[in-house]
């Protein structure tokens, strides 16, 4: 009876589903804006709101490279768009943790100065990467992951610090930042490591089999991520799971079913997910 106890208690714990919450003024805000809101301004949004962050995704990768055998000195280009793409990566990042928590919240002069001078310190760190290890740096996300979340928050800290001091309760919500960033870095460096051992397998069954992986991995980021981060998101802690958990999942299922394009791996995967949307 125990066990079958904690394997309830189990089950009742991953369903993270089932735990979402919308409060009434919620609910009634979306019917009346749904009332209210002309119908082509509704489609407007869900078709121009990606734009941006596909121009910021897109833009990128318009510039051309010179070949890393040239080495780092020809490579001038390259950490350039390392800035540029730091800059606008701890600009969101650091806007979504100002939103978050209100009383904690960034001016736009004070997010573009952090942004950018936390953008130009990484570069620094992996100029220092390039020179020691050698151009390109391995690993290049995971190896910046620790310098440039501690430059990040020593750069939050800087503009928090007047109001902590005011009042102290304000460190647990710091605390909670601290956690969604943690989750994000295990995101990082989780999934990264499995397509690693992934690709690294021979083809046929024991690749296909290793895929099963992923929805373990699937249902292990949306816990972490429900119950770390719920304190911090609130109502919105629903989106932070599928936004974090699921969207990423499912990239890196679309990377199986591409490097091993096999009946057996995809008709795995497809029965996985199923099994996961019928039971969770």
């Amino acid at each position: 009876m125990g066990l079958y106890r904690w394997l309830v208690n189990v089950w009742d714990a991953i369903q993270i589903e089932l735990k979402g919450t919308y409060s009434p003024d919620r609910v009634l805000a979306l019917h009346d804006y749904t009332n209210s809101t002309p119908w082509w301004r509704i489609i407007a949004v869900v078709v121009l709101t990606p734009l941006p962050c596909l121009a910021y995704i897109c833009l990128p990768e318009t510039v051309n490279l010179s070949p890393p055998s040239l080495g780092m000195e020809n490579n001038k280009t390259f950490f350039g768009r390392f800035f540029l793409s730091y800059t606008m990566w701890c600009l969101l990042q650091m806007h979504m943790i100002s939103e978050r928590m209100p009383l904690l919240s960034l001016s736009k002069k004070q997010l573009v100065i952090s942004a950018v001078t936390v953008a130009v310190l990484s570069t620094g760190v992996e100029l220092l990467y390039s020179w020691w290890i050698g151009f390109p740096v391995p690993y290049t996300i995971h190896m910046m992951a620790v310098p440039y979340v501690s430059l990040m928050f020593f750069a939050l800290a800087i503009v928090w610090y007047p109001h902590v001091r005011q009042n102290l309760k304000l460190l647990w919500k710091i605390a909670d930042a601290i956690l969604i960033c943690i989750c994000h870095g295990l995101v990082i460096i989780g999934y990264p490591i499995f397509y690693y051992a992934f690709q690294k397998m021979g083809s046929g069954i024991e690749r296909t089999a290793f895929s099963m992986v992923l929805p373990i991995l699937k249902t292990f980021y949306r816990v972490l991520f429900y119950y770390l981060c719920r304190s911090a998101s609130g109502e919105r802690i629903t989106i932070v799971v599928v936004f974090n958990a699921d969207l990423v999942n499912a990239l890196f299922v679309n990377f199986c079913m591409q490097y091993q394009p096999s009946f057996m791996t995809t008709a795995g995967l497809m029965i996985a997910n199923a099994l996961q949307v019928v039971l969770m």
